[in-house]
């Protein structure tokens, strides 16, 4: 497999495998099929559907569909830069421009697989930073051709997340839950402040700090990490390497790995799964060999909330985490 440059100016793209964005899956009409059903074909990426072109996709590329106009797909592509390859540039209610010519690459993560390729002048949102890197975002159209059909149904949770400094204030006396539509924790009254670290649709996550008594806390059980996103684990592995969260995962199949997953050893069993809940993204479980008999019986999309020690933040290729499977805590129809 082509080697991808560290170097931010453009390089030939890693193409046998599909890169996923952190929160997009599109749902295929089999399990077996989920993983592939993101990939787009290398296209053109314009700013309308005959205006200018603002660089092109590669194979692969993860995007969020829109809309449809004709033989066009109106997209959102988001993606790493390298910063000094930007220029502020605050027009049409962008803030950012690409400054190398003729192009520069746009890459799943920093220093990560690359996913296209910007012209010079492209205008840019910009999302948030990280060392010499720029996590921007970009509307635009593409050839419908260039997406999978249309009866594959996209499933969208974007995160987007916030400065330290994004503070609220709650407006009225609200439920305060452990993930969207989960278990609720408390509530906040009106007035109470709130620091938002992230949002994913209608949803927003938030931390709140307080003063209860000491003799109302007791450990937690298990010891097990709550509220959790694949996206935090993604962003900062060393802190939840090793650590043991309770996700809620969506069962897909029973796979077996190979050498496209070297944090997995090969031939050993494990679970292709689904979430965790809101987000979209995919988590593989391993589990031991006795316990194969238990998920076979098991139809595809049944909901499990899981206890699982967090093994890799995501494979050599993919964005998707490893995790080992303690525990299933609850079933769910």
């Amino acid at each position: 497999m082509p080697s991808v440059t560290d170097a931010p100016q453009s390089s030939p793209a890693s193409a046998r495998l599909p890169a996923f964005l952190l929160a997009l899956i599109l749902l295929a009409n089999s399990a077996a099929s989920q993983e592939q059903a993101t990939s787009i074909q290398a296209g053109p990426f314009q700013r309308s559907a005959s205006g200018i072109q603002l660089g092109s996709i590669l194979a692969g590329a993860p995007v969020v569909v829109d809309s449809t106009a004709g033989n066009w797909r109106h997209i959102v592509l988001e993606g790493w830069i390298f910063t000094a390859s930007t220029r502020t540039d605050r027009r049409e209610g962008f803030d950012l421009s690409v400054r190398v010519a003729p192009t520069e690459n746009l890459r799943i993560e920093p220093n990560g697989t690359i996913i296209a390729r910007l012209a010079e002048g492209a205008l840019l949102r910009r999302v948030r930073t990280r060392g010499g890197w720029t996590l921007v975002r970009r509307e635009g159209w593409v050839p419908s051709r260039t997406l999978p059909e249309d009866r594959t149904i996209p499933v969208v949770a974007i995160i987007d997340y916030l400065p330290d400094t994004s503070r609220v204030e709650v407006s009225a006396p609200t439920t305060l839950m452990q993930q969207p539509e989960g278990n609720v924790v408390g509530t906040l009254a009106e007035g109470a402040t709130a620091q938002v670290l992230a949002r994913s649709g209608e949803w927003a996550r938030v931390r709140v700090e307080g003063w209860v008594h000491r003799d109302s806390l007791r450990p937690v059980a298990g010891g097990a990490l709550v509220g959790v996103t694949a996206s935090e684990v993604r962003a900062n592995p060393e802190r939840y390497l090793g650590r043991v969260v309770d996700w809620k995962l969506q069962f897909v199949a029973i796979q077996t790995a190979d050498e496209l997953r070297p944090e997995i050893p090969v031939g050993q069993r494990y679970l292709l799964t689904r979430g965790p809940a809101p987000e979209a993204g995919f988590v593989y479980v391993v589990i031991d060999q006795a316990e194969l008999g238990r998920f076979r019986s098991l139809q595809p999309l049944q909901d499990l909330m899981m206890r699982v020690r967090i093994l890799a933040s995501r494979t050599r290729y993919l964005p998707n985490p490893v995790v080992q499977l303690l525990a299933i805590l609850e079933t769910e129809p």
